[in-house]
């Protein structure tokens, strides 16, 4: 049982600023929007619960001039639950005194209630999602003031909090208050699916009680993502019109990336059986700390503790006592260290340490002449066994946890009922039946403090004619449950979806008794039962055990569950050999940065899956689970490493992205070697002058800060260069250049992108003075004969790609452009039939498929890629093989409708007609769940059956084949294994293994094709 904190520890002298401990994750930016850092918001440490947290008054600028139902407002609190309060000389503490119900709770009301209620403590009211909602280890609220006087904005954003009690995030809420016109708006730039991120409990509105409100919604589904609402006062009365067809404001509020160095050197030191020690490196710049601490095993949030600066303190403390009757014995628990200073907060990795066995704990308990129906576990004191065969004695070994404890074992006397003391150093008799034992640990500690536990054993000892039962129970694999005991009679075992087969293995407790077993077979060679070829589902074995003279029986059940094939392609681990991940490595969690020195040249990645059958590709290369992979060579600048996790079921997959960034190397001090100058790094011949332009400054990774009127330019992963001419701007520069991850949502017009799309951001709306020059690097195989690449931006409004055009320079392309938005290159113009030029591909040449890989090229198949290089032991998505299959039968006429696919917008525009014409044409399906699953990549299973449907030879369920691994073929593609097999169209792997749940490759997929375009001549 999780225990509350009785915190060991006199640091807790000051109170600050506190919130929620996760690490940030950063949202997304919305459409062709600007990012600020912001403010933290900081909330009041357990205010029920930190679900209704509270801030302190946050001041206005003192010029900021903006009036609230027709009064000026200088400062507001914030509150956790979606809204905030607008006043003058409000109190200096954490009170957001919103109305609760009589049990206590804080929640939504209609402002219709609540604008005569007098005694509201907080009548000023923006609400842009009024509701109880809770704050998450993901969640955080910030705000900021942008623009120039007389215009600007206050902006507050809620990003990741959650309704009380509910599974799922909300998204991203702001709301802004516009000086001088006293304009709200309410904005949800990422929003969640589902009613209650629609607004379905919230309040949604703003009210000065007893002047009056304007409500927009009050528990209905009124919202969605990219919707905004204003409030625009109308006259002196202070009415607000309202309209809810406005533009997004497109901004986005994001952490400082100024906040406290990341703590690390994690340690937890046992004290002894009655403390423990957590201590960590300093943080330079932080302000506080927060421990963060959780059982390992359970599925309960952190509880924290917040380590300040003491009155006596020269730093903050970097250690924390924590005594035993804060943590349970003998338990694991996850922690980290979270950074604070005023501009933000930075945690630690997250690290793990087991707490001492208890003082009086056993630590071993052996038996010779008997054993226990279950492993010993020293925190289970009820223990039962049962005595080896025709034994009428045992012996006990038993070992303290501490050496200084003293242990007794007391056997319980039927007749006179007490128990008696037994001594451990002779064999300890048995009678028939049950026998009962007590065994005491008891240590006393320095300070005379007694520690005590109790232990009770019963060991039975079977007689002739007493009932039937079993002895003992085991299963091969999987866990029995519960844990056995004779008089228990059902039992469960699990198996995951890749075992077919379970061992049972059974004793029964009397020489004289006999055991039968339905639902599995006996086998001589290990003299134990067998459940075989077991199906997905709930399989029933029942034991049945008789008695000598066969006239008394007793059952027991053993329901069998294997499970169906794991979807589960998350990670749970992810760690670099040089350099930390930003954020911290955290499940759901799938792009990470990473800065390391000039001197780190190469590095690896060990990536841990949550499922052990899935497999792991850290830039293609196959890696085992929780091992490093092969050395990843790094350059200057960014590099993107690119792991795929495909789950058991060798469809679905999850991509992660972590991108290094390695330093310059540190430029060397002074000039040149005749320079003459009088100032330091002057030029030779006599040094510069002070009136030289500024040396253009030169990033990579995609971030750029220049003065007014600076020259720069900024690079993300060689794939895109921005460059900012001089006197291009007339204030500060702050760009950004973003990578989306996903653009499918901005192909809808059977666009062919020949680079990714990337999002170029500044801190300005005005359009440049001087035009910006952009280059691309593109993949020249997404350009048909007859087309030419191109750079596009995207028109938010209408929703179209705008042609830019572009100089072109073998895989490159530089256009100017004085805006900036969605920038990518498309394929343009007509395409012509494919071509006939032969091949060549520098990773082929031997390779087992290089003839049939260098004739589908020519075919037009199937494309290499712009290195060189044609990548055959990568793996292959659906959407990639509906693709080859389609060019390979030439699939033509009208397209079908792809709408049945519940995620059919994932389906790229360059996909999107081959899947089409396979599906018309009855090649490829979707899965049960409506689902087509693009990105996945494809089994060699899947692989087969669609091979043979486009080759008309599916064949049967029934069909057997004559593989190895025959058995691990499912029904579902048996026959079309065997079809395709016989064919000649497909052949095994190592062993005569069929492998069908293992991922195809690209090589594989091609020689597939190929093989069976050779069958129908």
């Amino acid at each position: 049982m999780w225990k509350r904190w009785k915190i060991a520890c006199s640091l807790l002298l000051t109170l600050l600023l506190a919130l929620n401990m996760a690490q940030l994750a950063a949202a997304e930016p919305t459409p062709g929007g600007n990012s600020v850092a912001g403010h933290l918001i900081a909330f009041e440490e357990g205010f029920n619960d930190l679900d209704d947290g509270c801030s302190k008054p946050i001041p206005l600028p003192e010029d900021f001039n903006f009036l609230f139902f027709g009064k000026k407002q200088t400062e507001f609190k914030v509150s956790s639950n979606g809204l905030l309060y607008l006043g003058a000389g409000m109190a200096n503490d954490y009170s957001c005194l919103m109305y609760k119900n009589g049990n206590g709770d804080y929640y939504n009301r209609a402002f219709s209630d609540l604008a005569d209620v007098s005694d509201f403590a907080n009548p000023n009211i923006v609400a842009p999602f009024w509701d109880d909602l809770e704050l998450t280890e993901s969640s955080f609220v910030y705000y900021q003031v942008v623009g120039e006087k007389p215009n600007r904005r206050l902006i507050v954003q809620w990003t990741d909090i959650k309704p009380l009690g509910a599974d799922a995030l909300l998204g991203t809420f702001q709301a802004i208050l516009q000086e001088g016109t006293n304009q709200i708006q309410f904005q949800y730039p990422n929003l969640a699916d589902g009613e209650l991120a629609s607004g379905s409990e919230a309040t949604i509105g703003i009210m000065s009680s007893n002047i009056g409100f304007t409500q927009y919604g009050y528990n209905e589904v009124k919202l969605s993502a990219g919707k905004a609402i204003r409030f625009t006062p109308k006259d002196a009365n202070n009415d607000y019109a309202l309209d809810d067809t406005v533009p997004l404001d497109n901004v986005l509020v994001i952490p400082s990336e100024e906040g406290p160095q990341k703590p690390g050197g994690l340690l937890a030191t046992p004290d002894s059986y009655k403390s423990l020690t957590l201590s960590w490196a300093a943080s330079p710049d932080a302000n506080y700390y927060k421990v963060m601490l959780k059982p390992r095993n359970e599925n309960s949030g952190w509880d924290s503790i917040r380590i300040t600066k003491g009155e006596e303190d020269a730093d903050v403390p970097t250690s924390i006592q924590l005594t035993m009757d804060d943590l349970d014995y003998g338990a694991t628990y996850d922690w980290k260290v979270v950074a604070f200073n005023e501009l933000g907060y930075t945690s630690s990795e997250i690290g793990q340490f087991t707490t001492a066995p208890g003082p009086a704990w056993l630590s071993r308990l052996d038996l010779t002449g008997a054993q226990l129906h279950h492993a010993f576990d020293p925190k289970l004191t009820e223990l039962e066994g049962v005595s080896d065969l025709n034994a009428d004695s045992f012996s006990i070994s038993l070992t303290p946890a501490y050496p200084d404890a003293q242990v007794s074992i007391e056997r319980w006397n039927e007749e006179d009922e007490n128990f008696e003391t037994v001594h451990t150093d002779k064999p300890i008799s048995l009678v028939d039946g049950f026998n009962a034992f007590r065994i005491v640990v008891q240590l006393e500690s320095d300070d005379e403090e007694s520690y005590y536990q109790e232990y009770r054993l019963r060991i039975l000892k079977p007689t002739l004619d007493e009932e039937p039962r079993l002895g003992n129970l085991h299963v091969s694999l999987g866990t029995l449950t519960p844990v056995f005991h004779p008089n228990q009679d059902t039992y469960y075992a699990n198996l995951d979806f890749s075992e077919h087969d379970i061992e049972i293995k059974s004793v029964a407790a009397n020489v004289y008794q006999t055991i039968s077993v339905t639902g599995a077979t006996y086998d001589e060679q290990t003299q134990s039962y067998w459940a075989r070829d077991l199906p997905v589902g709930r399989t029933e074995v029942t034991l049945n055990v008789r008695s000598k003279d066969q006239d008394h029986n007793s059952s027991y059940t053993i329901y069998v569950n294997r499970g169906p094939v794991s979807t589960d392609a998350d990670l749970s681990g992810l760690t670099l050999s040089q350099g930390s991940l930003s954020p911290s490595f955290a499940v759901g969690t799938h792009d990470y940065t990473s800065t390391v020195d000039y001197d780190v040249a190469r590095l690896t990645v060990t990536p841990t899956a949550a499922n052990g059958y899935a497999t792991i590709a850290v830039n293609g290369q196959r890696v085992g689970n929780s091992q490093a992979g092969q050395e990843i060579a790094l350059h200057v600048g960014t590099n993107e490493i690119t792991i795929v996790v495909t789950a058991q079921d060798g469809q679905t997959t999850q991509t992660y992205n972590v991108l290094v960034n390695r330093k310059n190397q540190e430029s060397q001090p002074g000039g040149g070697d005749t320079g003459g100058g009088d100032k330091p790094g002057g030029g030779g011949n006599g040094g510069g002058s002070d009136k030289t332009s500024p040396k253009p400054v030169s990033t990579t990774d995609g971030k750029l800060t220049l003065a007014a009127g600076a020259a720069g330019d900024t690079r993300l992963s060689d794939e895109i260069v921005v460059s900012i001419p001089e006197g291009a701007t007339g204030q500060e520069l702050k760009l950004t250049v973003q990578k989306l991850q996903d653009a499918s949502n901005l192909l809808n017009h059977g666009e062919v992108l020949a680079s990714p799309v990337f999002e170029l951001l500044k801190n300005f709306t005005e359009n440049f003075k001087k035009p910006v020059t952009l280059t691309f690097k593109f993949d020249a195989s997404k350009i048909q004969k007859g087309q030419h690449a191109a750079i596009f931006y995207y028109d938010e409004s209408k929703q179209v790609w705008v042609e830019v055009g572009g100089q072109v320079s073998g895989s490159t392309i530089t256009a100017q452009v004085d805006h900036f938005t969605k920038f990518a290159v498309l394929a343009t113009g007509q395409a012509s039939e494919a071509g006939t030029d032969e091949p060549s591909y520098a990773d082929i040449a031997g390779h087992w498929a290089q003839e049939q890989i260098k004739q589908a090229v020519k075919n037009g198949i199937v494309k290499g890629y712009t290195d060189g290089t044609f990548k055959p032991n990568a793996t292959i998505t659906r959407a990639e093989f509906a693709v080859m299959l389609a060019n390979a039968l030439k699939l033509d006429g009208e397209d079908t409708s792809l709408s049945s696919f519940k995620d059919e917008s994932k389906i790229a525009a360059w996909a999107k007609t081959a899947v089409a014409r396979s599906v018309k044409a009855g090649i490829i399906t979707g899965y049960d769940d409506k689902s087509f699953r693009p990105a996945a990549n494809i089994s060699r299973a899947e692989l087969a059956v669609m091979i043979a449907r486009a080759n008309g030879s599916a064949g049967t369920s029934a069909t057997e084949t004559s593989f190895a691994d025959d058995a691990k073929i499912p029904a579902w593609a048996k026959g079309a294994v065997a079809a395709v097999h016989a064919a000649g169209i497909v052949k095994g792997r190592e062993g005569n293994k069929f492998d069908p749940t293992a991922t195809a490759t690209r090589a594989e997929a091609v020689v597939m094709i190929m093989n069976m375009l050779q069958s129908k001549k």
